[in-house]
């Protein structure tokens, strides 16, 4: 097995699978963020009374959470500081996603994909009362992100600027 620095992804040596890989990531990401999502909303469900426990997603959510590949790069950058200061910064990166791929989203379909109304809610596409579960979140994930890594399912983002920088000399 290869040696790696920690705070880094191993790397893969043919650029070739490099998107089916990421690809697979962001399948996994996107499943996790499902299937996490149902939890807590099924856990709500328990909390309001509901012993049935219904958990609700819808599928764009999916696209949403497989998103989280991208956020690798700043995982591997912040993976040394203090666990207090990158769940701090999980909170304001995952605020940004959802204010901003709500937004979006609303722009699209015309209707908000998920809609908060407390008083700590802002514009209904976020709510600072979910800091907390944010902050738990962003490190979960970067244990997920860690695993993928362990379980072999890896692959470096240098490729795709070298890839980019290739093509761009080959055009002119």
């Amino acid at each position: 097995m290869q040696k790696r620095r920690a705070g880094t992804s191993p790397v893969v040596k043919e650029n070739g699978g490099q998107i089916g890989i990421m690809f697979k990531r962001f399948f996994f990401y996107g499943l996790a963020g499902w299937g996490i999502e149902m939890v807590w909303t099924g856990m709500h469900s328990l909390v309001g009374g509901d012993l049935t426990l219904p958990g609700q997603s819808n599928l764009w959510m999916f696209f949403i959470y497989g998103c989280a590949v991208f956020l690798e790069p700043l995982h591997d950058a912040i993976s040394r500081w203090s666990w207090l200061v990158r769940g701090l910064i999980w909170v304001v990166v995952i605020w940004c996603i959802e204010y901003a791929s709500g937004l979006l989203l609303y722009k699209v379909l015309g209707a908000y994909p998920w809609y908060y109304s407390d008083k700590l809610a802002i514009n209904g596409l976020i709510t600072l009362a979910y800091a907390p579960a944010w902050f738990v979140a962003g490190l979960i994930f970067e244990r997920f992100h860690r695993s993928l890594d362990a379980y072999g399912i890896a692959w470096k983002w240098e490729w795709l600027a070298s890839d980019c920088v290739s093509c761009c000399i080959k055009l002119k």
